[in-house]
């Protein structure tokens, strides 16, 4: 896997004791961008989606995010090859834990991050 095969897709931001409304004050008021909505396989979460562009902000709090982290979202060409590739490497892959109908993973670098790597071309 080469890095340059990875894109951004979206990040998972963390607010921790706000309410919807105080999220959209500041992502819709503050910063302008417009809410999208959010898949029904994540309509359970108490999670907005916003969009900057060709990124999405994905704004919620932690005890019920997708892995319960904020994340950045990667996308890759060949997902399986991306996870071999970190595991040959030492890391270790998270399974997903919301099945989305595509191959997905979770990994996190040596300080903690996270990173969710998903399809390049999703269903």
């Amino acid at each position: 896997m080469n890095a340059a095969k990875l894109a951004a897709h979206h990040l998972y931001l963390l607010a921790p004791g706000a309410s919807p409304d105080d999220v959209r004050r500041f992502y819709q008021g503050g910063l302008g961008l417009a809410e999208v909505p959010t898949p029904p396989s994540l309509a359970h979460a108490s999670v907005l989606w916003f969009s900057a562009g060709p990124i999405t902000f994905h704004v919620g709090p932690p005890a019920e995010g997708i892995v319960g982290d904020g994340h950045a979202a990667l996308t890759a060409d060949d997902v399986d090859a991306a996870r071999a590739h970190l595991i040959s490497m030492g890391y270790i892959v998270e399974a997903e834990s919301i099945p989305m109908g595509y191959p997905r993973f979770y990994v996190r670098d040596p300080w903690g991050n996270q990173f969710e790597i998903l399809p390049s071309k999703l269903p």
